[in-house]
């Protein structure tokens, strides 16, 4: 199933996601701004493919307590550029980033994002103020980020919690 959005307005593209209920690809064919929640679902892998253009705003993926499953979200060839990074600062974690994966809140809701890759992507920010960051997983499984590039963040990442694995190749 693939989506191309052409309006390319956040709630387009959230709408899309929430949507999806088997293998999906969303196709970007603008520059788009905003925050996405991902809630990954039991057997549906969700491709983001940005296609070369820009993000500014924060994905956050909410595993949903299934570590264990095979699921997968992938973000590949979107150019994250942290235009407005005041917009989506965090105050919890004292920063923006791009892919945000929460750790399990103290109710237990669920979170533990899995099989997350980062493909082909680029991350940049305009604003100094602010600390940038490309992913911050507080808690999550299998991270990988392959033939990326980071600059002018303060970190590529900050990974807490992961017990799978997080791997780099190429960045």
């Amino acid at each position: 199933v693939f989506f191309n959005c052409t309006k390319l307005s956040i709630n387009e593209l959230q709408n899309a996601i929430n949507k999806a209920n088997a293998d999906v690809k969303i196709n970007f064919t603008a520059d788009i701004e905003g925050e996405i929640m991902i809630q990954q679902k039991a057997n549906v892998n969700l491709t983001i493919d940005g296609q070369g253009k820009k993000f500014d705003g924060t994905f956050t993926i909410d595993g949903m307590n299934r570590y264990t499953e095979l699921e997968f979200v992938k973000f590949q060839k979107i150019n994250f550029y942290a235009k407005n990074a005041t917009n989506y600062y965090n105050e919890a974690t004292s920063s923006m980033n791009f892919i945000y994966a929460p750790k399990q809140t103290a109710t237990g809701a669920g979170r533990s994002a899995h099989n997350v890759f980062v493909e082909d992507c680029t991350f940049d920010k305009a604003e100094d103020d602010v600390t940038v960051s490309g992913l911050l997983t507080e808690q999550s499984y299998g991270i990988t980020i392959k033939n990326s590039t980071f600059s002018n963040l303060f970190s590529i990442g900050q990974f807490k919690a992961n017990n799978k694995f997080t791997k780099f190749e190429g960045v």
